[in-house]
């Protein structure tokens, strides 16, 4: 019952109330009468408990919105754009320069020094500056081997027959798989095993999807695709998937309080522990109200994952990134935030797929899911060889540096965000 409902009902209570207190004065209260007050109790504690609940909820969703640190971070951004000599940096400048500031949000990601590449900046660029931005998102991009869309096909058509140890070598974004195909043939043979579970549960059929919570979603579909994805990673021994919604440290490190995203995948070197991708997940059935919550606080969590890395360490910039995985209903959207040599994050949004939680015949639903995970596994392989073979900050001096380059990146604070 929501408040609204109760509150409609709060006339009649006080009704009922002052009759309870009546009866309540007699001596002799009968078994009925008795029914009768434990019920308005009952009634109370329900009506208070939705009341409660109402407020908080109103609280999370105030904006608690600091024009000033935008400014302060877009006057940042500036200065990184003026000293950049890349081929994207002053014509982003110039449009830099005709934004209204004043209209930015906090739910913005520019307005915590993030350029995304579906912004209205990158999107009016002109084509030589629009390729000098999007190189780094152009250099993850791999074309799918054919024996992989084999496989898949091969799979839909036949679902009704039957009912590291050491450290890794240097990698970097080519343009290639950093697997055989062999292996990637035994990956995907792990994935569409997943999927065959989860299409043989009829907990996901549409009579009963809209029944289903986010923890089963995230229990019986996502994390058992997500840990098909990264199973036998090159050095598996310090790598682990968190579905537990424990407190980020990233976030933790940099706000004193850490949001807790759904599920993150955690990586030790150095014996310390980084996160390298976070997933934010909403119910099988979404609103739109909760698919935009998710998509900022999941690119927060992404952006203090990204300060928490270099803060201690020096992967090179262009290449390593953060994962960062929203699913919104059956689409899965895969983003990947990275460093560039300007010191700016930049966002890419890398995929965004249908989950074809149930069986179908769209074998190309299927290759394309297959394809964005496969993406995942292949960029997170590199990323951890990024990180083993980042260089250390090996001086307080160098540490102090660090901590004042960082501090500039203000991202406004959310009440509504951090308490998730």
């Amino acid at each position: 019952m929501d408040l609204q409902a109760t509150e409609k009902l709060q006339p009649c209570y006080n009704i009922l109330m002052t009759q309870a207190c009546g009866i309540k004065l007699n001596i002799r209260i009968s078994k009925k009468s008795n029914i009768y007050i434990f019920f308005l109790c009952q009634f109370n504690d329900a009506f208070e408990g939705v009341r409660s609940v109402n407020n908080v909820q109103e609280a999370k969703l105030k904006s608690n919105l600091n024009k000033q640190n935008i400014a302060e971070n877009i006057g940042d951004l500036k200065k990184k754009l003026e000293r950049s000599s890349s081929d994207h940096a002053f014509e982003l400048l110039e449009r830099l320069n005709s934004l209204p500031i004043k209209d930015l949000k906090w739910n913005d990601p520019l307005a915590s020094q993030v350029i995304s590449d579906k912004s209205k900046l990158v999107q009016n660029l002109d084509e030589t500056s629009e390729k000098s931005f999007m190189e780094p998102f152009n250099k993850m991009q791999v074309r799918v081997p054919s024996n992989i869309r084999n496989i898949c096909t091969n799979f839909v058509e036949s679902f009704h027959d039957d009912d590291m140890e050491s450290l890794p070598r240097k990698l970097s974004h080519d343009n290639s798989w950093k697997e055989n195909k062999a292996t990637l043939a035994n990956v995907v043979k792990d994935i569409l095993g997943s999927l065959k579970s989860i299409w043989m549960n009829p907990a996901f059929y549409a009579e009963f999807a809209r029944d289903q919570s986010e923890g089963t979603y995230v229990t019986d579909v996502i994390v058992p695709l997500i840990r098909a994805t990264l199973n036998q990673l090159p050095i598996k021994k310090y790598a682990f998937l968190s579905s537990a919604e424990r407190q980020s440290l990233a976030s933790a490190d940099r706000r004193g309080r850490g949001k807790q995203p759904d599920i993150m995948f955690l990586e030790m070197c150095r014996e310390k522990i980084y996160e390298l991708m976070y997933i934010e997940c909403s119910r099988l059935i979404c609103t739109d109200r909760k698919k935009k919550d998710d998509e900022v606080k999941l690119w927060r969590e992404m952006n203090d994952g990204m300060r928490y890395v270099y803060k201690s360490c020096r992967p090179v910039r262009n290449e390593f990134g953060i994962l960062g995985i929203q699913v919104a209903g059956d689409m899965m959207h895969l983003n990947i935030l990275i460093k560039d040599d300007d010191d700016i994050h930049r966002l890419f949004h890398l995929r965004s797929v249908k989950i074809p939680v149930r069986p179908c015949n769209e074998k190309e639903d299927v290759l394309q899911f297959v394809e964005a995970l496969l993406l995942l596994r292949n960029i997170m392989i590199v990323n951890i060889s990024l990180l083993f073979h980042s260089s250390g900050i090996r001086s307080e001096r160098l540490k102090k540096r660090s901590s004042s380059s960082n501090i500039t990146v203000t991202t406004p604070e959310h009440p509504s965000m951090d308490e998730e």
